[in-house]
């Protein structure tokens, strides 16, 4: 059996907030969340959003954040300053940092998929004809 994709993605980031009009630069670490990392968004992501589950660009917005702030390892200061996003005026700085994880996210999903199709064609498949 293969190995899993890197769980691990560095990254930089270089943006000035909308609101604020601050530049906010720094590299970021980003690891796969793990069963307890989910568990542990979940629960915080949870107490966050109280009763407004209807409220669909809070749950979004707070679903993000979770993920930021449990799959985040490693950041620039002001990242750890801001309660990890949480106390910025800056909504595109959250995004920017999001994209980042996205794409880093959906090249490992095509990673393993890759991976999964190669152990498809190096086993034989079992079909009707073989059996004979």
């Amino acid at each position: 059996m293969s190995e899993l994709p890197e769980m691990t993605h560095g990254f930089k980031i270089a943006v000035v907030g909308t609101d604020s009009k601050r530049s906010f630069e720094g590299l970021f670490k980003y690891r796969r969340l793990r069963i307890k990392d989910r568990l542990e968004s979940q629960r915080w992501y949870g107490k966050k959003v109280g009763d407004q589950k209807d409220n669909e660009e809070l749950t979004s917005l707070y679903n993000v954040l979770a993920m930021l702030r449990f799959g985040i390892t490693d950041g620039p200061d002001w990242w750890e300053g801001t309660d990890k996003g949480l106390e910025l005026y800056d909504l595109n700085v959250i995004w920017a940092i999001f994209e980042e994880v996205a794409k880093f996210e959906n090249k490992w999903a095509e990673d393993l998929q890759k991976q999964a199709d190669e152990v498809k064609i190096a086993t034989p498949q079992d079909d009707d004809e073989s059996r004979k």
